[in-house]
């Protein structure tokens, strides 16, 4: 059997990331307080609208809500048109997250939502975006909703 031995400097860098990842987020609830997202830290919370938050330089915003009483549930084919579905992304019990199309503007916007399970229902943050910022990130944020602890 081989032993690896991994230098003491490299598990103190590994060791600070991860002690750093939640002071550079910033949770936002809901208005119930039922759910909770975690945003890049240079998101701003909407000043007197429980549940929103801006990107920084016009980029973005996002508004959280919960619903009691409701269930997550996959989209069927129908669902998905009536929504006017652009791009599936996840579309499973324990979330459903997709984009519509963008909108036609000189700036357009692309809106994202995602559908996670909460403590007596759903939790639901749409998410829309500026042309040019990055999915990856829309799905970092996405990933972070849920029930709030």
């Amino acid at each position: 059997m081989k032993t690896f031995t991994v230098p003491f400097s490299f598990v103190l860098l590994a060791v600070s990331a991860v002690a750093q990842t939640p002071s550079q987020r910033t949770v936002i609830h809901d208005k119930s307080n039922a759910c909770q997202v975690s945003v890049p830290a240079d998101w701003k919370p909407t000043a007197g609208i429980p549940g929103s938050a801006s990107a920084p330089a016009d980029q973005g915003d996002l508004q959280l809500s919960s619903q009691p009483g409701k269930t997550v549930k996959p989209f069927n084919e129908m669902t998905q048109k009536a929504l006017m579905v652009n791009k599936m992304i996840e579309n499973t019990p324990k979330m459903v997250l997709y984009s519509n199309e963008p909108t036609k503007s000189d700036h357009p916007i692309t809106p994202y939502r995602a559908i996670v399970p909460g403590k007596d229902g759903t939790c639901s943050v749409m998410i829309s975006v500026r042309a040019g910022v990055n999915e990856d990130m829309v799905k970092k944020i996405a990933a972070t909703l849920s029930a709030s602890h």
